[in-house]
């Protein structure tokens, strides 16, 4: 990974951000940079990840989600792949398959299952880390929500989501979606 001096004050155009694991910061993605940022509270911004320390597998990072090892999962939205950057820097490929079609967000549970939003499909898929089996959790249900962009855990259990049109849904652990709020006005929620 690039030092943290390496750049200390850039233009980051963040589409997503997570808390740093310290909880001192946000870590941000910029998709046209194909960067990954720290913002400290003070606005300081420092380059975590890019193309080249990742070997080019960062290609449009968006949705991000911590492991509990310090590792980064990361939706490539450019690359229809999802990417695993270790605590040490190095990265790898997670999946690459033609379940993956315009991730926006991902999210990590606690038994393993990493969930990915494909805004292309309409649809949000489950890879299981361990095993790396993948299979379609949710959707497509386009006249209930249509293009998810960002996946959350829940804290009362279960999956929110939200895409168009101006639509937030919850997915329930068998996979069945209840729509939460719309207005159609909003068209896309992020």
């Amino acid at each position: 990974s690039l030092p943290a001096s390496a750049v200390s004050s850039v233009n980051c155009v963040p589409v997503t951000c997570i808390p740093s694991l310290d909880g001192k910061a946000w870590v941000m993605s910029d998709m046209e940079a194909s960067t990954i940022f720290r913002v400290d509270y003070d606005g300081t911004q420092t380059v975590m990840h890019d193309a080249a320390s990742t070997g080019g597998l960062l290609n449009w990072p968006d949705g991000m989600a911590w492991d509990d090892q310090g590792g980064l999962y990361v939706a490539n939205l450019g690359s229809d792949t999802i990417i695993y950057i270790d605590a040490q820097g190095q990265a790898s490929i997670v999946n690459d398959s033609d379940f993956i079609n315009q991730p926006g967000g991902v999210a990590l549970d606690g038994a393993g299952n990493l969930f990915v939003a494909n805004y292309e499909t309409s649809d949000v898929v489950r890879i299981r880390v361990d095993t790396g089996e993948v299979s379609v959790f949710w959707g497509p249900e386009v006249e209930k929500l249509s293009h998810p962009n960002v996946i959350k855990l829940s804290r009362s259990g279960g999956l929110i989501t939200c895409g168009r049109v101006g639509k937030v849904g919850r997915i329930d652990a068998l996979g069945n979606l209840t729509v939460i709020y719309a207005n159609a006005d909003l068209q896309e929620l992020d």
